[in-house]
């Protein structure tokens, strides 16, 4: 059953559910929320039954023993804190003596409009539409004007969910009734080949709820707590390839709406927000970076676990499947929550280390699959992207918003990751400030209003902005490793935690992966007590992290003497210390910049080898250098460590431009810098270099080669074609002209 109700009388009447629901433990309650009405519907169902634990799976994975460090809540009354507002060029502290402060944080506004189309402009997606898809309690409807011949296309049943680069199978069906659409998830309908339109939704999973919610008694129990543990919800939205300094580009409307609302406005007295400035990336894409976050080490070591396993033999998904173990939704499923998974990728990039099955309660990634046949949608296209009256974005926005809803009384965790902004053009994401805006109005709308229950939310992004021009300039190398992180936090939570002093001081010192995932794991005890810094919990965690400098942003302050190499940034990617252009005209330079160049090129060549690519990829002969640059890591009258960052080009294809970088050191102390490299891909060779004071034998060793370029489509194709991945092949000419794109209808 269902009542409409009026917003003068929704909170009079929540409270009065809350105090029915006290009595009926049997009750599920979750929400269909719009914001002219609000809808409850009632299930029943017996939470206590079909719900045995193997063993408590939370005391197997971090001890009850452990648990019990945890020191119980005091409830009381805080000072108020206030949140610093957003703003793209804060004032950071650099009249105090610490180690990393960027003096630039990428690139200016006049540089910016050189790259990414200051006045271009987009449609809305709903623009001349009107809605043909209506779903209700699990029925499909779909209306289309005479004599048009409506046709859908039903999603799969959640348990086939598979992440990456997969085919979807689908097949337009003739609508003439309405469709029950059983489990499933996600429907496409359309009346003609122009009027195609989508629903993605989050589904309320009564087996995952009654897991849940009895770990979650069970800890409550075997921790001896008074008073039940009170919900938390952890969301991660995470936009690829979003530099801070890009999101402030292209984010107005949320921007100002978080300013007005959550710093000064409606929500202030309710929730804070923290921007964190120094937020160092680990490398130049996804893998580096998630890794270590999702899984608390680095993505060598979890290579190497997974070494000769591979995601394209289906004998071999069981491995992938241990390895989530370690995964942060499983370390929150084993704490009492429901967990959501939504990746609107179609390639193969974190599934490498991931796998194709994902083990989370929700899983959202076949829609996305689909929707590369259906409209022709892939996350490169540097047009807007229009799944009927919504951009594709939106859809993994509201099955976060959904989920949230689905569970109220649970605990929750979600991970969303969003590729509109990984496109050349920088402008795309654009599309997406509205539909955040109005994802943040609907969340923070529903935890004030509706519910009260404590939430962090995290808008992230697991990189920075990747352009064309990206690695030629300085700014663009900036841009590139500082993404965006912005916790947004009910102020109850944050007070509980004593938090604000810690987190403020935080958002201006250098931050790592490992500190992030060190909170995160943090944040899912909050339910069962405080952690204390000197609690052998605490320390635990430590010691497993893959350094014993990873902190947990929400309980201790960064030390202003902390480096890159203390949390594993590599030097190259380190936002410290500037590069320094090198004069290509002075004889000294290039001595050192031939040798880095002629070693990219030997390595280049080593990888199509070991590839097994030499029938396809070109032999690569240096071209020119382009231009190069030098850090200076550690300096004794003309010598020391120093990483060398020099741009090639190819004779092969004189537009295919690669970065190379290089550690230099001296002979004697290079040998524990050295990559340990048994293919030959790293390599290095000696040099010398007379200074003013004395000569050095140096040592020069390939580090790190990116591609600047966007590859060959053709040859990308014609790769993947034969399973085969290698942004650093050029493809000879007879393989450069493949073409294995999907249809688009």
């Amino acid at each position: 059953m269902a009542w409409r109700l009026s917003r003068g009388k929704l909170i009079a009447l929540f409270l009065l559910l809350i105090l029915i629901t006290s009595s009926l433990s049997g009750f599920i309650f979750y929400y269909s929320v719009d914001y002219s009405s609000i809808s409850f519907r009632i299930e029943s169902g017996n939470l206590n039954n079909n719900a045995t634990l193997k063993r408590d799976i939370a005391e197997k994975e971090i001890g009850i023993g452990l648990l019990k460090t945890l020191e119980a809540w005091r409830y009381k009354n805080f000072n108020d804190i206030s949140s610093w507002p957003l703003t793209q060029y804060p004032r950071l502290p650099y009249e105090q003596n610490i180690s990393c402060l960027p003096k630039k944080f990428g690139y200016t506004r006049e540089q910016a409009n050189q790259l990414f189309d200051p006045i271009r402009i987009f449609k809305t997606c709903s623009f001349m539409q009107k809605p043909i898809i209506k779903l209700e309690k699990g029925q499909l409807s779909i209306k289309c004007k005479s004599p048009e011949s409506p046709e859908y296309i039903l999603g799969e049943s959640p348990s086939k969910e598979l992440f990456g680069e997969v085919e979807a199978n689908i097949k337009w069906k003739r609508y003439w009734i309405p469709i029950d659409t059983e489990d499933s998830e996600y429907v496409f309908a359309k009346c003609s080949r122009w009027k195609t339109h989508a629903v993605l939704t989050n589904r309320f999973n009564l087996t995952s709820s009654q897991r849940a919610l009895n770990i979650t008694a069970k800890l409550q129990k075997n921790l001896k707590m008074k008073e039940k543990p009170r919900p938390l919800s952890v969301l991660l939205v995470l936009f690829d390839s979003l530099s801070r300094q890009h999101f402030y580009r292209n984010f107005p409307f949320t921007i100002n709406y978080l300013n007005e609302s959550v710093h000064e406005g409606v929500y202030s007295k309710r929730f804070a927000m923290y921007d964190f400035i120094i937020n160092n990336a680990h490398g130049e894409n996804t893998t580096p970076n998630m890794v270590p976050l999702l899984y608390g080490h680095n993505i060598l070591k979890i290579s190497q676990k997974l070494e000769g396993f591979s995601i394209k033999n289906q004998n071999d998904w069981w491995k992938f499947r241990e390895i989530q173990e370690e995964a942060l939704w499983k370390y929150y499923e084993k704490l009492g929550y429901v967990t959501m998974f939504g990746y609107d990728t179609i390639w193969d990039f974190l599934s490498y280390y991931a796998g194709r099955q994902i083990l989370t309660d929700h899983v959202a990634t076949n829609f996305w699959h689909a929707a590369k046949k259906v409209y022709g949608y892939t996350d490169f296209l540097e047009k807007q992207k229009c799944f009927g009256m919504h951009n594709s974005h939106w859809y993994l926005l509201n099955y976060a918003n959904e989920f949230l809803e689905n569970y109220i009384h649970h605990n929750r965790f979600g991970y969303i990751h969003i590729s509109t902004a990984h496109e050349s053009s920088g402008t795309v994401i654009r599309t997406a400030d509205i539909d955040l805006k109005e994802f943040l109005e609907r969340a923070l709308y529903f935890y004030d209003k509706i519910l009260d229950e404590d939430v962090v939310i995290h808008l992230m992004a697991d990189h920075g902005k990747h352009s064309r021009e990206w690695d030629l300039r300085y700014e663009g190398y900036l841009e590139n490793q500082l993404p965006l992180h912005i916790i947004l936090a009910n102020k109850e939570l944050i007070q509980r935690l004593n938090a604000d002093e810690v987190l403020k001081h935080n958002t201006q010192r250098l931050v790592s992966r490992l500190d992030w995932s060190l909170t995160f794991r943090h944040l899912a005890l909050v339910p069962y007590g405080k952690l204390g810094i000197d609690s052998s919990l605490y320390q635990d965690m430590k010691k497993n992290s893959d350094t014993p400098y990873a902190v947990s942003l929400i309980l201790e302050k960064i030390d202003d003497s902390r480096q890159c190499d203390q949390v594993d940034i590599p030097p190259h990617y380190c936002t410290c210390i500037e590069y320094i252009e090198v004069d290509l005209n002075s004889t000294s330079n290039q001595n050192v910049t031939n040798l880095l160049a002629n070693l990219g090129i030997k390595s280049l060549n080593q990888r199509t080898k070991i590839n097994e690519l030499g029938e396809f990829c070109n032999v690569s002969v240096l071209n020119k250098i382009i231009s190069a640059n030098v850090q200076i890591l550690k300096d004794f009258n003309g010598g020391g460590n120093r990483i060398y960052k020099v741009l090639i080009s190819a004779n092969e294809d004189p537009e295919a431009i690669f970065e190379l970088y290089g550690l230099a050191a001296v002979s004697v102390v290079i040998p524990k810098y050295l990559k340990t490299d048994p293919d030959g891909i790293y390599p290095n060779e000696t040099y010398y270099t007379r200074t003013e004071v004395a000569d050095y034998e140096m040592v020069l060793q390939l580090q790190e080669i990116v591609r600047v370029d966007t590859p060959n489509e053709g040859c990308t194709n014609f790769l993947k074609s034969i399973n085969k991945t290698d942004s650093l092949c050029i493809c000879k000419k007879e393989y450069s002209y493949i073409d294995i794109s999907g249809d688009s209808d």
